[in-house]
């Protein structure tokens, strides 16, 4: 470990020539870079990534600059613990491949535990001005269909309250039940708390996961509650439809909204709980001086913004919680 620690801090310029760095220490050095990563340590990125460094995850592709750049909300370290196992280097003069499979944890959240994934790591390293440099870093969810991330989640149970959301409870205090949409329900935590209280619910989701996990509890308890598989960007929330609309801890999406409010009927309700934006972000979070100008003419209920434990992945975190009724 000693001599791991060395090398990088005696290499100005990224790692030894491929005489000094044999294949194990190479997947050593791997490690550590994503090490930096979780801890956000740029200084040593800056000096390891190459001139035409890119990072492909899903469908999001970074460059150098922008790896480069610290999210100003970030929590490190990202990752609390990492798992190696299956790792294997391949060499060629000019080009040095590490992959390995990783078990991590997510790290930054007390309140809920932490999000578990397996994934696949591939890192490239590159000649360049006589050095090795990280030419690119992959990352890929493991498993055999490659189930998206939220289904890992979900059948993680982990990194999330399972009760139902705190403002949607309250906000349906009095309320006598008709047909709710539970937007992004997930594994249903927030639309089967409406169903066992009378409402007549349909949740919407993408997560084939969350979505069967939710349809066996409703099928154990007998709730009315209808799980729809749609993605959110097309689903036609309709027309004077919904007695009540949540969105709780749903990604920023304006154009859902605008959307969505022509289809809560007369007298009916939207709740929004999200993660604050930040005053220096344009985008990333909920902005409530936005959903005031969304809901102008609205009775407004709840309009605030207070440090809390959110429902999802942290300890603490500044949130919006927003509830209009339709006149």
């Amino acid at each position: 470990m000693k001599a791991l620690f060395a090398v990088l801090t005696l290499t100005a310029c990224g790692i030894p020539r491929p005489a000094d760095v044999p294949d194990s220490t190479l997947a050593q050095l791997s490690h550590q870079v994503l090490l930096a990563y979780d801890n956000g340590d740029v200084g040593r990125l800056d000096t390891v990534l190459a001139t035409n460094f890119v990072r492909v995850e899903g469908g999001t592709t970074t460059t150098r600059a922008e790896e480069l750049k610290v999210p100003p909300n970030a929590v490190f370290p990202l990752v609390a613990k990492r798992k190696w196992t299956e790792e294997r280097v391949i060499s060629s003069p000019d080009v040095r491949i590490f992959r390995g499979l990783a078990d991590e944890e997510q790290a930054g959240n007390d309140a809920h535990g932490n999000f578990h994934f397996q994934g696949w790591y591939t890192l490239i390293w590159l000649r360049e001005r006589s050095a090795w440099h990280l030419g690119m870093l992959t990352w890929q969810l493991a498993g055999n269909d490659q189930e998206n991330s939220w289904n890992a989640i979900y059948k993680g149970h982990v990194g999330f309250t399972r009760t139902p959301n705190k403002l949607l409870a309250a906000s349906v205090v009095g309320v006598t039940p008709g047909r709710a949409l539970d937007v992004a329900t997930g594994q249903g935590r927030n639309g089967l708390y409406l169903a066992s209280l009378g409402w007549k619910v349909t949740g919407v989701d993408f997560s084939m996961e969350g979505l069967r996990e939710a349809r066996a509890y409703a099928s154990a308890k007998n709730l009315d509650f209808d799980p729809v598989y749609a993605d959110l960007a097309t689903y036609d929330f309709g027309i004077d439809t919904w007695n009540l609309v949540d969105m709780i801890y749903t990604p920023d999406h304006p154009e859902w909204v605008e959307r969505i409010k022509p289809s809560i009927k007369r007298g009916g309700l939207f709740v929004l709980e999200f993660f604050a934006r930040a005053s220096n972000e344009p985008t990333g979070g909920t902005d409530l001086a936005a959903l005031d100008r969304a809901f102008a003419g609205w009775d407004i209920k709840t309009h605030e913004v207070v440090d809390d434990v959110p429902d999802w992945a942290q300890s603490r975190a500044k949130l919006v919680r927003f509830v209009a009724k339709r006149p």
